[in-house]
């Protein structure tokens, strides 16, 4: 059984004490809802004992982000390292893991698994540091990969989806705009490009061949590593064709299978529909 008082150190192995958790939630969801544990001894220490929390992605052991995760006392103060000595070693702490939004799709949710490394003169602790036992969080994502589309017009001001932008066929002043395609997500992975294919029910993409302003149906457009958003030019250029006028446009997106993020890899095509009166 574990001493109720300080005596010295033992050499025995299966007398050696350590640290005692018991949850009280070990679900979280970023940004908003909190995990927490009690954190305390087995044994009244003849020296402090400093313990140190350290977050861990569960699958890969990667280090949990310190931007992206901050530890609580009961208080509310944040920490990095709680000490337990003869005074506190039986009621401990109640530590609390605050975990920040990080922009990154992690699927509907991911595990932290919460290591102790133990800093103590008394050998009964801190011989066992590396046998600590461990608190294991589920935490909600709350971020989705997605790619979208935002028509904007020529000052690049967001156009409402209701209200439309007119484009006049040839005329260069005042109808031309343009189409915002963005990422909503930081990649999960890094990649050399994203490459995205765009089709329209009409020629409204511009171009430049030889220097010269094209309409065309479709086009390809990458994106680079930290790349998060293009605008895609778009007008109703002159054609010398009588044409009906087209109260909408059907736009489509398509994201290209090289992407090596598996959230973007993994999208299907993504459509769009604004209304452009041509």
């Amino acid at each position: 059984a574990a001493p109720s008082s300080c005596g010295p150190p033992v050499v025995d192995q299966s007398s050696f004490e350590q640290v005692l958790l018991s949850s009280i939630s070990a679900f979280a969801v970023e940004s908003s809802e909190n995990a927490a544990y009690h954190l305390r001894l087995s044994a009244q220490p003849c020296l402090p004992v400093i313990v140190l929390p350290v977050p861990a992605f569960t699958v890969t052991g990667a280090p949990f982000p310190d931007s992206q995760v901050t530890l609580r006392d009961s208080s509310g103060a944040a920490i990095t390292s709680v000490l337990l000595n003869a005074s506190n070693w039986d009621t401990g702490i109640n530590v609390t893991v605050f975990f920040g939004d990080d922009d990154i799709d992690m699927g509907a949710s991911f595990g932290v698994t919460v290591s102790h490394i133990v800093v103590s003169g008394d050998s009964r602790f801190a011989t066992v540091a590396l046998t600590q036992p461990n608190f294991a969080i589920t935490v909600k994502d709350n971020d989705q990969a997605a790619v979208t589309m935002q028509l904007l017009s020529s000052d690049r001001s967001p156009v409402g989806i209701d209200a439309g932008l007119r484009l006049v066929e040839g005329n260069a002043t005042g109808s031309t705009g343009f189409i915002r395609v963005s990422m909503a997500t930081t990649p999960s992975e890094a990649q050399t490009t994203m490459q995205l294919r765009l089709s329209s029910s009409a020629a409204i993409f511009v171009r430049n061949v030889s220097g010269v302003g094209t309409a065309v149906q479709s086009l390809s457009v990458l994106f680079t590593p930290g790349q998060r958003s293009i605008d895609l030019p778009i007008a109703n250029l002159n054609d010398d064709v009588d044409e009906d006028d087209m109260a909408s446009v059907q736009v489509t997106l398509s994201v290209g299978r090289s992407v090596t993020a598996p959230e973007y890899a993994s999208l299907a095509d993504v459509e769009l529909s604004q209304t452009l009166s041509l």
